[in-house]
């Protein structure tokens, strides 16, 4: 098959004050019409500013500063914006972006460049920052990413980590409220998955009850608000018995559902949907149903 979509040496650099972050750095990387590709990488790798150099959409202080990206044989990088506009449009992609700490600057750029939605991890302990994260950073300052984010008008999808902090609930629920201050599209509650080979190795999260609890809460603070139970999550009985408490909490999503999860759903008188998307992208009419 021909290549549809073909990227040779892409460099993406930020121009911060601080420095020069070369967020993407020589990707090779060939499309084959009537193939879907996978992008796979930890947070961070440079997965979103690839997709949004593809589409020559990269927020300041942001630029591609090398390679080329062919579509059907025509460079991207190199093409007029009306022509490129018509391209966009062909192409049937989705542009989210799960960002760090963003200010006001940032988040304008970001509404320029039309992402589809900003995801943003919200932390509610400056201990966990520190601790976890590694930042020194604040409380405040996510606040003030996440007020940045949604008064710039960017659809914005705030995550929070549930035992983020070596299995503890340590400022979750400082992390609601601070979501519930905003004119969120949808709320995205995960549970700390501990890896094999990590500092957290053998960490427990925490239990069905505690993370049902919180989802009671969110319920309860957010009720026209998509609320969805990210992909991470414990796995095996766990993780079905979490998306049980779930249902019964008033989800409007769970993403990739344990065996069996969908069989309750319907006992409890709900018809459950399947949307090939993104999780934080929860459709209209599953929050109008639920």
């Amino acid at each position: 098959m021909s290549a549809i979509l073909d990227i040779q040496d892409l460099h993406t650099h930020f121009f911060t004050k601080t420095g020069v972050v070369k967020a993407v750095n020589g990707v090779n990387l060939t499309l084959e019409e009537g193939k879907v590709t996978g992008l796979v990488g930890e947070s961070g790798c440079g997965k979103s500013v690839t997709a949004l150099s593809i589409l020559r959409l990269v927020p300041y202080p942001g630029r591609v500063v090398q390679g080329q990206v062919r579509y059907r044989g025509q460079d991207l990088l190199t093409m007029k914006e009306e022509e490129l506009r018509k391209i966009r449009e062909e192409l049937p992609l989705t542009v989210l972006v799960h960002t760090g700490l963003v200010d006001r600057e940032l988040a304008l750029a970001l509404k320029t460049a039309a992402i589809d939605g900003a995801m943003i991890d919200i932390i509610g302990a400056d201990e966990t920052i520190r601790g976890v994260y590694h930042l020194q950073a604040t409380v405040a300052e996510y606040e003030e990413s996440l007020a940045s984010l949604t008064q710039a008008g960017v659809p914005t999808m705030p995550h929070i980590v549930l035992g983020l902090d070596h299995g503890r609930l340590v400022g979750e629920e400082v992390a609601l409220d601070m979501a519930a201050r905003y004119p969120i599209s949808a709320l995205v509650v995960v549970v700390l998955t501990p890896l094999a080979g990590t500092p957290m190795d053998g960490v427990a999260p925490p239990g069905e009850r505690e993370i049902g609890g919180f989802l009671e809460k969110a319920r309860a603070l957010l009720p026209r608000t998509p609320l969805v139970l990210g992909c991470a999550r414990p796995a095996g009985a766990r993780k079905a018995a979490l998306d049980r408490w779930a249902i019964r909490a008033g989800v409007n999503g769970i993403a990739y559902p344990a065996e069996g999860t969908v069989r309750y759903a319907r006992r409890m008188g709900l018809e459950p949907h399947f949307y090939e998307t993104c999780c934080a992208l929860v459709p209209r009419e599953a929050v109008v149903s639920s």
